[in-house]
Protein backbone atom coordinates (compact mmCIF):
# COMPACT_ATOMS: atom_id res chain seq x y z
CA UNK A 1 0.00 0.00 0.00
CA UNK A 2 1.53 3.74 -0.69
CA UNK A 3 0.59 6.11 1.77
CA UNK A 4 1.11 10.42 1.35
CA UNK A 5 1.76 12.57 4.02
CA UNK A 6 3.27 15.93 4.88
CA UNK A 7 5.14 18.65 6.62
CA UNK A 8 4.82 21.75 5.19
CA UNK A 9 5.90 25.34 6.87
CA UNK A 10 4.58 28.67 6.99
CA UNK A 11 4.78 32.02 8.07
CA UNK A 12 2.31 33.94 10.28
CA UNK A 13 1.39 37.96 9.28
CA UNK A 14 0.00 40.14 12.05
CA UNK A 15 -3.51 42.29 11.22
CA UNK A 16 -0.96 45.24 10.18
CA UNK A 17 0.19 42.72 7.59
CA UNK A 18 3.64 42.03 8.72
CA UNK A 19 5.44 38.84 8.48
CA UNK A 20 5.92 37.72 12.44
CA UNK A 21 8.08 34.80 13.99
CA UNK A 22 6.14 32.33 15.20
CA UNK A 23 8.20 31.37 18.36
CA UNK A 24 5.72 31.66 20.93
CA UNK A 25 2.56 31.61 18.99
CA UNK A 26 2.39 27.66 18.01
CA UNK A 27 4.08 25.97 20.77
CA UNK A 28 5.45 22.44 19.88
CA UNK A 29 8.77 21.32 19.35
CA UNK A 30 10.17 18.69 16.50
CA UNK A 31 10.60 16.10 19.34
CA UNK A 32 7.36 16.95 21.22
CA UNK A 33 5.05 18.36 18.49
CA UNK A 34 1.55 19.37 19.28
CA UNK A 35 -1.13 16.41 18.60
CA UNK A 36 -4.31 17.52 16.65
CA UNK A 37 -6.93 15.80 14.59
CA UNK A 38 -5.11 14.40 11.61
CA UNK A 39 -1.82 15.73 12.21
CA UNK A 40 0.44 17.96 14.80
CA UNK A 41 1.38 20.94 15.10
CA UNK A 42 4.97 22.62 16.04
CA UNK A 43 7.27 25.86 15.84
CA UNK A 44 10.63 25.41 13.43
CA UNK A 45 12.59 27.81 13.49
CA UNK A 46 10.66 31.17 12.99
CA UNK A 47 7.76 29.35 11.31
CA UNK A 48 4.22 27.40 11.82
CA UNK A 49 4.66 23.98 10.99
CA UNK A 50 2.59 20.80 10.71
CA UNK A 51 2.16 17.57 9.74
CA UNK A 52 -0.42 15.68 8.21
CA UNK A 53 -1.65 11.64 9.04
CA UNK A 54 -0.50 9.32 6.48
CA UNK A 55 -2.97 9.11 3.54
CA UNK A 56 -3.94 6.41 1.09
CA UNK A 57 -6.37 8.81 -1.29
CA UNK A 58 -6.24 11.52 -2.79
CA UNK A 59 -9.42 12.72 -0.79
CA UNK A 60 -7.96 11.54 2.82
CA UNK A 61 -4.47 13.25 1.90
CA UNK A 62 -6.70 16.84 0.57
CA UNK A 63 -8.82 16.66 3.47
CA UNK A 64 -6.08 16.12 6.65
CA UNK A 65 -4.66 19.22 5.10
CA UNK A 66 -7.11 21.38 5.58
CA UNK A 67 -8.08 19.97 8.81
CA UNK A 68 -4.65 20.18 10.34
CA UNK A 69 -4.65 23.54 8.69
CA UNK A 70 -7.67 24.72 10.15
CA UNK A 71 -6.49 24.42 14.01
CA UNK A 72 -3.30 25.81 12.96
CA UNK A 73 -5.32 29.30 12.23
CA UNK A 74 -7.83 28.71 14.97
CA UNK A 75 -4.22 28.28 17.20
CA UNK A 76 -2.46 31.39 15.85
CA UNK A 77 -5.65 33.74 15.28
CA UNK A 78 -5.44 37.06 15.58
CA UNK A 79 -2.55 35.84 13.09
CA UNK A 80 -2.65 34.59 9.72
CA UNK A 81 -1.04 32.03 7.94
CA UNK A 82 0.80 33.53 5.32
CA UNK A 83 1.65 30.89 2.83
CA UNK A 84 4.68 32.29 1.15
CA UNK A 85 8.13 30.76 -0.02
CA UNK A 86 10.24 33.17 1.87
CA UNK A 87 10.84 36.07 3.59
CA UNK A 88 13.60 38.35 4.16
CA UNK A 89 13.62 39.20 8.55
CA UNK A 90 15.22 41.71 10.58
CA UNK A 91 18.61 40.81 12.77
CA UNK A 92 16.28 42.26 15.41
CA UNK A 93 13.17 40.82 14.94
CA UNK A 94 15.44 37.54 15.25
CA UNK A 95 17.17 38.30 18.18
CA UNK A 96 14.30 39.04 19.38
CA UNK A 97 12.76 35.86 18.80
CA UNK A 98 15.90 34.10 20.66
CA UNK A 99 17.87 31.53 20.37
CA UNK A 100 15.17 29.41 18.54
CA UNK A 101 15.86 31.59 15.67
CA UNK A 102 19.43 30.67 14.88
CA UNK A 103 18.74 27.09 14.54
CA UNK A 104 18.76 24.88 11.31
CA UNK A 105 16.87 21.71 10.94
CA UNK A 106 17.71 19.08 13.34
CA UNK A 107 18.68 16.12 10.49
CA UNK A 108 20.54 16.08 7.83
CA UNK A 109 19.16 15.60 4.16
CA UNK A 110 20.83 13.77 1.50
CA UNK A 111 21.39 13.76 -2.75
CA UNK A 112 19.56 10.88 -4.29
CA UNK A 113 22.51 11.89 -7.35
CA UNK A 114 25.81 11.16 -4.99
CA UNK A 115 24.00 10.00 -1.54
CA UNK A 116 25.96 12.81 0.34
CA UNK A 117 24.60 14.78 2.82
CA UNK A 118 23.94 18.04 1.62
CA UNK A 119 25.33 21.49 3.30
CA UNK A 120 23.07 23.52 6.02
CA UNK A 121 22.58 27.21 5.22
CA UNK A 122 24.59 29.22 7.20
CA UNK A 123 22.92 30.03 10.54
CA UNK A 124 24.15 33.98 10.16
CA UNK A 125 21.47 35.02 7.12
CA UNK A 126 18.45 36.94 7.42
CA UNK A 127 16.57 35.00 5.17
CA UNK A 128 14.02 32.46 6.25
CA UNK A 129 12.02 29.65 4.19
CA UNK A 130 9.52 27.52 4.05
CA UNK A 131 9.53 23.92 2.98
CA UNK A 132 6.60 21.93 1.60
CA UNK A 133 8.04 18.00 2.15
CA UNK A 134 6.06 15.43 1.15
CA UNK A 135 6.33 11.90 2.92
CA UNK A 136 5.46 8.30 0.81
CA UNK A 137 5.69 5.29 2.60
CA UNK A 138 4.94 1.99 0.34
CA UNK A 139 6.38 -1.36 1.08
CA UNK A 140 9.21 -3.35 1.99
CA UNK A 141 10.84 0.20 2.08
CA UNK A 142 14.49 0.22 1.18
CA UNK A 143 17.47 2.89 0.79
CA UNK A 144 18.09 2.03 -2.86
CA UNK A 145 14.67 2.52 -3.73
CA UNK A 146 13.78 6.24 -2.23
CA UNK A 147 17.13 7.52 -3.67
CA UNK A 148 15.00 6.17 -7.29
CA UNK A 149 11.94 7.38 -5.54
CA UNK A 150 13.72 10.97 -5.05
CA UNK A 151 14.80 10.87 -8.60
CA UNK A 152 11.80 10.40 -10.17
CA UNK A 153 9.59 12.68 -7.64
CA UNK A 154 12.15 15.51 -9.54
CA UNK A 155 11.30 15.16 -12.50
CA UNK A 156 7.13 14.77 -11.69
CA UNK A 157 7.12 16.93 -9.16
CA UNK A 158 10.51 19.26 -8.96
CA UNK A 159 10.60 20.27 -12.39
CA UNK A 160 7.16 21.88 -13.08
CA UNK A 161 7.93 23.36 -9.84
CA UNK A 162 10.32 25.42 -11.35
CA UNK A 163 7.32 27.06 -13.48
CA UNK A 164 4.49 26.87 -10.85
CA UNK A 165 6.88 28.38 -7.85
CA UNK A 166 7.54 32.15 -8.24
CA UNK A 167 9.64 32.53 -5.35
CA UNK A 168 13.07 30.60 -6.52
CA UNK A 169 15.61 32.29 -3.01
CA UNK A 170 14.55 29.28 -1.25
CA UNK A 171 17.49 26.85 -3.36
CA UNK A 172 19.50 29.35 -2.40
CA UNK A 173 19.04 27.85 1.06
CA UNK A 174 16.85 24.69 0.79
CA UNK A 175 15.11 22.86 -2.27
CA UNK A 176 18.41 21.20 -4.03
CA UNK A 177 17.41 18.65 -6.59
CA UNK A 178 16.84 15.09 -5.28
CA UNK A 179 16.41 16.01 -1.65
CA UNK A 180 15.43 13.42 0.75
CA UNK A 181 15.36 11.90 4.10
CA UNK A 182 15.27 8.20 4.46
CA UNK A 183 12.02 6.85 6.37
CA UNK A 184 11.35 3.89 8.21
CA UNK A 185 7.66 3.92 6.24
CA UNK A 186 9.64 5.10 2.92
CA UNK A 187 11.16 8.70 1.86
CA UNK A 188 10.92 12.47 2.65
CA UNK A 189 11.29 14.44 -0.56
CA UNK A 190 12.38 17.76 0.47
CA UNK A 191 12.75 19.59 -2.53
CA UNK A 192 9.60 21.13 -2.75
CA UNK A 193 8.29 24.85 -1.38
CA UNK A 194 5.00 25.76 0.47
CA UNK A 195 3.77 26.89 -2.87
CA UNK A 196 1.39 23.73 -3.66
CA UNK A 197 -0.83 24.50 -0.21
CA UNK A 198 -2.54 27.82 -1.77
CA UNK A 199 -4.91 25.65 -4.56
CA UNK A 200 -6.76 22.27 -3.75
CA UNK A 201 -5.88 21.02 -7.45
CA UNK A 202 -1.94 22.00 -6.59
CA UNK A 203 -2.64 19.40 -3.67
CA UNK A 204 -4.33 17.34 -5.79
CA UNK A 205 -1.53 17.02 -8.22
CA UNK A 206 1.20 17.02 -5.50
CA UNK A 207 -0.73 13.65 -3.91
CA UNK A 208 -1.00 11.85 -7.25
CA UNK A 209 2.26 12.57 -8.89
CA UNK A 210 4.01 11.30 -4.97
CA UNK A 211 1.63 7.82 -5.86
CA UNK A 212 3.02 7.47 -9.23
CA UNK A 213 6.67 7.92 -8.47
CA UNK A 214 6.47 4.46 -6.64
CA UNK A 215 5.26 2.70 -10.08
CA UNK A 216 7.95 4.76 -11.83
CA UNK A 217 10.99 3.97 -9.18
CA UNK A 218 12.60 1.39 -12.03
CA UNK A 219 12.28 3.63 -15.06
CA UNK A 220 15.23 5.42 -15.76
CA UNK A 221 16.02 9.26 -16.64
CA UNK A 222 17.31 9.38 -20.41
CA UNK A 223 20.50 10.53 -19.19
CA UNK A 224 18.70 13.91 -18.08
CA UNK A 225 20.08 13.73 -14.58
CA UNK A 226 22.51 16.33 -14.89
CA UNK A 227 19.74 18.30 -16.83
CA UNK A 228 17.40 17.64 -14.22
CA UNK A 229 19.47 18.87 -11.27
CA UNK A 230 20.90 21.81 -12.90
CA UNK A 231 16.90 22.93 -14.04
CA UNK A 232 16.00 22.99 -10.46
CA UNK A 233 19.21 24.35 -8.78
CA UNK A 234 19.39 26.93 -10.54
CA UNK A 235 15.42 27.47 -11.37
CA UNK A 236 15.74 27.49 -15.14
CA UNK A 237 11.99 27.56 -16.29
CA UNK A 238 13.36 27.21 -20.17
CA UNK A 239 14.94 23.73 -19.56
CA UNK A 240 11.61 22.74 -17.56
CA UNK A 241 9.32 23.77 -20.45
CA UNK A 242 12.01 21.62 -22.02
CA UNK A 243 11.71 18.49 -19.72
CA UNK A 244 7.96 18.77 -18.83
CA UNK A 245 7.23 18.46 -22.94
CA UNK A 246 9.77 16.09 -23.50
CA UNK A 247 8.56 13.41 -20.54
CA UNK A 248 4.90 14.54 -21.37
CA UNK A 249 4.26 15.85 -17.72
CA UNK A 250 1.07 16.41 -16.05
CA UNK A 251 0.59 19.80 -15.37
CA UNK A 252 -1.89 20.73 -12.89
Amino acid sequence: MITIGSDPEVFLRDPTGEIISAIGHVGGTKSHPIAVMCGALQEDNVLAEFNTDPASTCQEFVSNLKTVMGQLRERVSPFELAIISSHEFTKQQLMRSGRAAMMFGCDPDYSTYTGEKNSAPSARTTLRTAGGHVHVGYDNPSNQKNMRIGTVLDLLLGIPSVILDEDARRRTMYGKAGAIRHKPYGVEYRSLSNFWLNHTDLIEWVYHRAVQSVDFSDQRLAGDADRIQDCINHNLPREAESLIKKYKLEMP
